[in-house]
């Protein structure tokens, strides 16, 4: 048969689809099965299981068969094969530019209104990084043409619209951190709510467990009691039941007796004998229930040592558990009530930022704007500085440390145990 090469495939769907026998055929002699159309395989597939059978018996017939089991193990797994390879060779898409928080237009807007009217909107952080460097760079234009004074009014304008940026993150740190400490809270108390009931059912299901054995331990104390109870009435056992060798002489006498007609004499004996048995009897008896009371003394007192041992073993579980309940829900309480502590904390430092925003705020909207004396000494300029520096150092003192020292003493962490 004259082959027609597709592009990619030596045996097509269109060449082929009636003669897949052929194909097969020439895929066992060592054509490869990626030259194979695809669309022929669910035919290919249908034929394997004939060809193993034919090829059962045959003089290579293990090599066949490996063929044959890699044709049916390539066939069922292209699908994967084609998603794998689809995933594989997808471009990743890349995100869309996102456009400016403003123009051009817009941003020389916002600087010659600050610069003009001394109004500061509230801006986001996209747009306060575009009118920040508007802001700079009309410092750098009005430096370039000498009126310095202009040139420091736009650097102070962009440093108060960063300050006031910076005190907005601030709040907003902090009012995270409020609600996510206040969300935690809400966790840890619904979670003790939770420990309590669990340990007040385990308490409660150890004590009916506890009574319940209690109760049937009891019952088969009472059973063992009526059972030897019960034995004092009954005949006593041979070994109690034993008569004199004097009594068992005078019965053979009085049985002699009767056999020599002698009924006179044999009366006689049988009146002795019958006291002498009476008399034994009640030896006998009482022997048999002193034994049966020594048992029940015994018994009582093995009945109470083992009921007082397990009352004894269920006093101390109750006891392990009530000390590991406790001390689970304490640890539970001290993590809530620290808790409450770094959240009255995290409150009053929202409450500081909040306040130093809003007078940020205020001080930003002030329509006359105070400059900056342009002092000739050197030293005024040095001591303005580090008086700024310092009111920043201690503001970032207030707001992002932990705790001051007396709060610290406070914190039922640095109590002493």
């Amino acid at each position: 048969m004259q082959l027609e090469i597709n592009n990619k495939y030596i045996f097509n769907v269109e060449n082929n689809i009636d003669n897949v026998r052929y194909v097969l055929d020439k895929m066992i002699g060592g054509i490869d099965i990626c030259f194979v159309d695809p669309g022929l395989f669910p035919k290919i597939s249908s034929w394997i299981e004939n060809y193993r059978e034919r090829y059962k018996n045959h003089d290579n017939s293990k090599i066949v068969l490996e063929k044959l089991d890699f044709f049916d193990d390539y066939i069922n797994g292209y699908e994967r094969r084609e998603e794998i390879t689809e995933i594989l060779t997808q471009r990743s898409s890349r995100p869309a530019k996102k456009p400016p928080a403003l123009t051009e237009q817009q941003v020389l807007a916002e600087v010659n209104l600050i610069m003009n009217k001394g109004h500061i909107r509230e801006y986001n952080e996209r747009e306060m990084n575009l009118v920040v460097a508007g802001l700079r760079k009309r410092r750098g234009e009005l430096v370039e043409e000498g009126r310095y004074l202009e040139a420091e009014k736009a650097n102070n304008y962009a440093k108060k619209i960063i300050n006031h940026e910076q005190l907005t993150a601030v709040e907003v740190m902090q009012v995270e951190k409020c609600e996510l400490i206040q969300q935690s809270i809400e966790e840890e108390k619904e979670k003790l709510i939770a420990k309590k009931l669990r340990w007040e059912k385990l308490h409660k299901n150890m004590k009916i467990s506890a009574n319940r054995e209690l109760k049937e331990m009891k019952h088969q104390h009472k059973n063992e009691l009526n059972k030897l109870i019960s034995l004092k009435n009954d005949i006593p056992r041979p070994a109690y039941n034993k008569f004199s060798p004097e009594l068992l002489n005078m019965r053979k006498r009085e049985q002699a007796m009767i056999r020599s007609r002698r009924f006179a004499e044999a009366g006689q004996i049988k009146e002795i004998a019958d006291e002498m048995e009476r008399k034994e009897t009640q030896i006998n008896n009482k022997r048999w229930n002193d034994k049966i009371d020594f048992r029940i003394k015994n018994l009582l007192r093995s009945q109470k040592k083992q009921l007082d041992g397990r009352k004894l073993y269920w006093k101390n579980e109750e006891n392990e558990m009530v000390n590991q309940a406790n001390k689970e829900i304490a640890n539970a309480e001290r993590l809530i009530n620290h808790m409450m502590h770094n959240f009255d904390e995290a409150k009053a430092a929202m409450e500081l930022a909040t306040s130093l925003k809003e007078g940020s705020r205020k001080e930003m909207n002030k329509t006359a704007q105070k400059l900056p004396s342009l002092l000739d000494n050197p030293k005024e300029i040095e001591r303005v500085r580090t008086a700024t520096h310092g009111q920043r150092r201690i503001l970032n003192r207030k707001i992002y440390t932990r705790r001051a020292k007396t709060a610290m003493s406070n914190s039922p962490r640095m109590k002493p145990r």
